[in-house]
C-alpha cells in the first residue's frame, strides 16, 4: 500500500536524517551500498478466511445523508487511506462526518474523515493533536491534525517507532500514539503480480524485480513469500542496485505509482551487486512484478496485463488488519469516544454480513470518502471479482480485491483477549519488527517500542465485560478429518526432548512456545506435524519415538492456547528414520535428521 514516509519522523526523532537518504538511494556509502542480499528468517504469518458467522440478531439499521447534529460533542478526527478493510467503520458513520441514523450517532460520536494514505501525513497529524492536547486544546482543524488514524496494522513496528519516540521526548509517556481497534481485514486487495513461473516455482523468482512501497504492508507480503520457501529465497533491499542471486525491489513513493511505473514497463539501470559487494557494472532490465493493492491491481491486470497474482492477503489473511490508533492520553480521557466507535462498528459489521443493501450503501460512502471510483466500484471489489486474463495463449484466473469485517469478538480474537487465545497481532508486530532489523540494520539499529507501548486494550476489555448478546467471532470448526491439499509453509524446529523418550525437556518447551508465536495467527490453516528420527536405535522403536514427540508437541500447543490451536486442527505422523535430511554417519548428521516438522496448509 502507498502509505510511505513513515521513517521520514522516525529518523528526525533520532537524530540521523542521513540514513533516510541512505535508505533512499539520495546518498551513496559504501556500506550500505554493498549490503549483502539477506534471507529473511522463515516465520508464518495469520491465515484468516473472510468472516462467515453472522449474528442472526443484526437489524438492519441505515444511515442517512444527513450530518448529525454535532452541537455540545467534541468532533473527532480520523485519518484513512482508500482501503475496503474499513467497510464497516464508514458504514457505521454514514459519510465524511457523522449521520443522522448511524451507528455512531447511535453510541454518541461524531466523527469527521480525512483521505490521504500517506503514513508521513498521519504521523504528523497526531503529533500536532498530541502537542495541542498537551496545551489544553481537544480540538482538531485543517488538513494536518487529526485525533485517530487508521492504517495496515502490519506496518505498526515503523509507524509507532516514527512517532512515539517523539512524543515520549518531548510530551512523556502519556502522550504516545497506541492502537485499540480494528475494522477489518485485507483478504486478497494486497498482493503480489508477477509472471505465472513464480507462483509455479518460486526460485524463479531469484533474479526478478518489484517494484514496491518500502517497509510497507506490500512490502512484507514480499517478504513473507520469500521467507516461506525452501530454501527461503534472499532480498536484495538495497535501492538503486540489482542483485542476480536474490529476489530485488525497486522503491517507489506510493501504490499508485508502483501500478503506474509498471504498467508503463520502462527500464530501470541499476548497479550489479554481488555477494555484497558493487561491480562497477550496470544493468538496465524491466521489472516483471510489483506488489500493491485496489484499484493498482486491478490496474496492472486490466491496463498491461502479463502478470497473476502470486501471492497476496488472502493466503495471508492475518496479516493485514486495519488498525485504528490515537494518542493514548486523549483516547484515555475519553474512553466513550472509543468504546463508541467500537461498539458501531461492532454492529456495522453484522449488518453488512448480513444484508446486501447494507454492503451496497457502504460502497456508496466509500466512493464519497475516497473522493475516488464508484460506489459499485468498492462493492465488487470488497467481495473481489475473478477475471480470466491470457498469458500466451494460456487462461489464468486472476481474483481482486477481497476484504472482511469484524465484529466485536473478531477483534478481541485479534488481540488475544479471549480466554485460551495468543494475541495475533502482537505475534505479528513482534515477526516485522525483528525482520525489519534483519534487512534494513542501518535504520532501525535501536529496535522498536515494546508492543504495550503499541496496543491499549481498555476499550475493548471494557466492552468485553459487559453483560449482553455478542455476535461470535469468526473461528474454524476442523473435524479432524481434513487434509492439506495445498501447501503453504514447512518449516523444521529443533525441539528437544528427554533422551530416548517424549517428554520435552524446558528448552523443548521453550520451542514449542516459539512454534506457537509463530503459527498463532494460521488460525485457519490445518496443520501436520512430523515427527523423524536418527538411526541410533531399532527401527521400530524409531517410529514409535517420533510419532511420540510429535503427539507430544501437539498436546503442548493444545494445551497452552486451545483456541488458536483446538486438537482437530492437527495431524501428526512419525517417520522414523525414512527420511534423513543428512545421510552422514557423523553426530551432526544424527542431530540434524533428529527433528519436528510443521507443515500447514489449505484443505479441500
Amino acid at each position: 500500500m502507498g502509505r510511505n514516509g513513515w521513517i521520514i519522523l522516525c529518523v528526525i526523532v533520532v537524530g540521523v536524517g542521513l540514513w533516510l537518504g541512505f535508505s533512499q538511494g539520495w546518498i551513496g556509502t559504501p556500506g550500505f551500498m554493498q549490503k549483502k542480499a539477506q534471507v529473511v528468517t522463515k516465520q508464518d504469518l495469520p491465515k484468516i478466511p473472510v468472516n462467515t458467522q453472522v449474528s442472526q440478531s443484526a437489524q438492519l439499521a441505515m444511515p442517512t445523508s444527513v450530518p448529525a447534529d454535532a452541537t455540545g460533542i467534541i468532533e473527532v478526527v480520523m485519518i484513512v487511506a482508500p482501503w475496503n478493510s474499513q467497510y464497516a467503520l464508514l458504514f457505521a458513520n454514514g459519510g465524511i462526518v457523522t449521520t443522522r441514523g448511524s451507528l455512531m450517532e447511535k453510541y454518541g460520536v461524531r466523527l469527521r474523515f480525512i483521505q490521504n494514505d500517506m503514513y508521513d501525513v498521519m504521523q504528523r497529524s497526531l503529533v500536532t493533536h498530541a502537542k495541542l492536547y498537551a496545551q489544553g486544546n481537544p480540538n482538531c482543524q485543517g488538513e494536518e491534525c487529526a485525533h485517530f488514524a487508521a492504517y495496515m496494522g502490519d506496518g505498526a513496528p515503523g509507524f509507532h517507532l516514527g512517532t512515539n519516540l517523539l512524543l515520549k521526548s518531548e510530551l512523556g509517556l502519556a502522550y504516545i500514539v497506541r492502537g485499540f481497534a480494528s475494522a477489518g481485514y485485507s483478504r486478497g486487495e494486497d498482493a503480489v503480480l508477477g509472471p505465472p513461473r513464480w507462483r509455479e516455482d518460486p526460485q524463479s523468482m531469484i533474479g526478478g524485480i518489484i517494484y514496491v512501497v518500502p517497509r510497507d504492508g506490500d512490502h512484507n507480503i514480499i517478504i513473507e513469500f520469500c521467507s516461506q520457501q525452501t530454501p527461503p529465497l534472499p532480498m536484495n533491499v538495497t535501492p538503486g542496485t540489482y542483485d542476480p542471486e536474490a529476489v530485488n525491489i525497486v522503491e517507489t513513493g506510493s501504490f499508485t505509482q508502483s501500478a503506474q511505473k509498471f504498467i508503463a514497463g520502462q527500464p530501470e539501470k541499476l548497479q550489479v551487486i554481488k555477494n555484497g559487494r558493487l561491480t562497477g557494472e550496470y544493468v538496465e532490465m524491466i521489472p516483471e512484478g510489483v506488489s500493491t493493492w485496489l484499484p493498482g491491481d486491478e490496474m496492472v491486470v486490466n491496463q498491461r496485463g502479463g502478470v497473476i497474482k502470486v501471492v497476496s492477503t488472502k493466503e495471508y489473511a492475518g496479516q493485514m488488519p486495519n488498525y485504528i490508533v490515537g494518542v493514548d492520553k486523549f483516547m484515555n480521557d475519553h474512553p466513550e469516544i472509543c468504546e463508541g466507535i467500537i461498539q458501531a462498528m461492532d454492529e456495522a459489521a453484522e449488518i453488512i454480513k448480513k444484508y446486501p443493501e447494507a454492503r451496497k450503501r457502504a460502497g456508496e460512502i466509500s466512493s464519497q470518502v475516497y473522493g475516488m471510483q464508484t460506489p459499485e466500484y468498492w462493492e465488487k471489489y470488497f467481495d473481489g471479482e475473478k477475471v480470466t486474463t491470457y498469458i500466451d495463449g494460456k487462461p489464468y484466473e486472476v481474483e481482486l480485491g477481497g476484504s472482511s469485517v469484524n465484529n466485536l469478538n473478531d477483534q478481541l480474537l485479534l488481540f488475544g483477549l479471549l480466554p485460551g487465545s495468543r494475541s495475533i497481532f502482537k505475534d505479528t508486530y513482534e515477526k516485522f519488527a525483528r525482520r525489519y532489523q534483519q534487512l534494513y540494520p542501518e535504520i532501525f539499529m535501536d529496535g522498536f517500542p515494546p508492543y504495550d507501548e503499541v496496543f491499549n486494550p481498555r476499550f475493548l476489555r471494557n466492552l468485553q465485560s459487559r453483560p449482553g448478546p455478542k455476535a461470535p467471532a469468526s473461528v474454524p470448526q476442523f473435524t479432524g478429518r481434513e487434509e492439506i491439499t495445498s501447501v503453504v509453509g514447512r518449516k523444521t524446529y529443533n525441539i528437544e526432548f528427554e533422551s530416548g523418550s517424549a517428554v520435552l525437556t524446558e528448552d523443548g518447551k521453550a520451542a514449542c512456545r516459539m512454534v506457537a508465536a509463530e503459527q498463532s495467527s494460521n488460525m485457519y490453516l490445518k496443520m501436520l506435524i512430523e515427527g523423524h528420527a536418527d538411526t541410533s536405535g531399532s527401527t521400530d522403536g524409531n517410529q514409535r519415538l517420533s510419532e511420540m514427540r510429535a503427539y507430544a508437541v501437539r498436546d503442548y500447543l493444545v494445551g497452552q492456547n486451545p483456541v488458536n490451536f483446538p486438537y482437530n486442527k492437527f495431524d501428526v505422523k512419525g517417520f522414523g528414520e525414512t527420511q534423513p535430511i543428512d545421510r552422514a554417519n557423523t553426530a551432526t548428521a544424527m542431530a540434524r535428521n533428529r527433528r519436528v516438522v510443521i507443515v500447514t496448509g489449505t484443505t479441500n
